[in-house]
């Protein structure tokens, strides 16, 4: 098969398959407007779904509120001097508000940097509201744990609490970015960052010592598509699995509100069995690549991709599954 006809097989799955649901949407963007009247508008949606690279099932939101001038005026001193403050009545205060607003049944949590706001178990969809104080040149002030996904900051919760530092963060600067590069490639950003996304999902859920964190990978699809934004999903797709290499022992992505920090830094102090680890599945995502290039069948290459993203429970690897919880509910009231 021509690889132009597996490229649309692929956009096809990525669209049918990974990509968040109409019901999905539909929900989160009710939660979501119930959340920004609450709050007078003082607020916006970050994270991968703002940057339209998430994948279904979506698990949380991540939501950034927006404090007034008077409090950054108030804790502009601390911020320059990268001091550490207490934000515990902020946030005590922000989840006694949330619960007054919010019907009984939906559970508000005050965590050390942020409010969780829970609309069943721990396990189903839930929002996170991270205060954020306004920066100069758009930028925001936000706790040191902004950076990090919901589920990995909930873990630091659990572990590290009372003063925390802030950091300068440019999170609209990211979302504009992944909507402009989206937008010269024709959608092939997003649906390539979703594919890689997932499989890298996979690969945590297969190994849990699976040390790539998902926004690097988004960044590193970013990189490709700027240096060359005439390729194909598939293209960037294996672009990715070829370059990876590249990206494991240095940390070569700084951060768009302070050069000195690298997003990636995380990689810098990764043990040669982890960087080791992430090759071992790079390696097994190109031998299925080389697979689904020799085949013809359309059911055949379907099956492929479920195997190499790890779908349906297709675990070559002789190693415990340590998957991640599902939602013990659907998206409805």
């Amino acid at each position: 098969m021509k690889k132009n006809e597996i490229n649309k097989i692929f956009v096809e799955y990525v669209k049918e398959n990974l990509s968040p649901t109409m019901e999905e949407r539909t929900f989160i963007s009710s939660r979501y407007d119930e959340i920004k009247e609450i709050l007078k508008g003082r607020t916006f949606i970050n994270g991968s779904y703002a940057r339209f690279t998430s994948t279904t099932p979506v698990n949380d939101l991540d939501v950034f509120y927006v404090l007034s001038e008077e409090d950054y005026k108030r804790y502009k001193q601390l911020l320059l001097e990268n001091k550490a403050f207490d934000i515990d009545d902020i946030l005590n205060d922000l989840a006694k508000f949330l619960a007054d607003k919010y019907p009984a049944k939906v559970r508000i949590k005050p965590q050390p940097h942020s409010v969780g706001i829970f609309f069943g178990s721990e396990d189903d969809f839930s929002i996170d509201v991270v205060p954020a104080l306004p920066g100069e040149n758009g930028l925001f002030w936000v706790p040191e744990s902004a950076h990090l996904s919901i589920y990995n900051r909930r873990l630091l919760y659990e572990s590290k609490g009372g003063n925390i530092k802030w950091i300068k963060s440019d999170p609209k600067g990211y979302i504009q970015d992944a909507l402009w590069i989206d937008n010269i490639t024709n959608g092939n950003f997003r649906k390539s960052a979703k594919f890689i996304k997932k499989w890298r999902r996979g690969c945590k859920n297969i190994s849990s010592s699976f040390p790539l964190k998902s926004f690097h990978s988004e960044l590193i699809v970013n990189k490709t598509c700027k240096s060359d934004d005439s390729l194909s999903t598939l293209d960037y797709i294996d672009s990715f699995y070829e370059q990876i290499d590249q990206y494991l022992f240095k940390a070569k992505f700084p951060d768009k509100a302070d050069s000195s920090r690298y997003v990636d830094e995380y990689i810098n102090s990764l043990s040669e069995n982890e960087k080791s680890l992430v090759l071992q599945f790079r390696d097994d995502a190109k031998k299925i690549l080389e697979e689904i290039y020799q085949t013809d069948s359309e059911v055949a290459i379907k099956d492929l991709v479920e195997k190499l993203l790890f779908i349906n429970n297709k675990n070559q690897y002789n190693v415990a599954s340590t998957v991640t919880a599902a939602y013990s509910k659907p998206y409805h009231e």
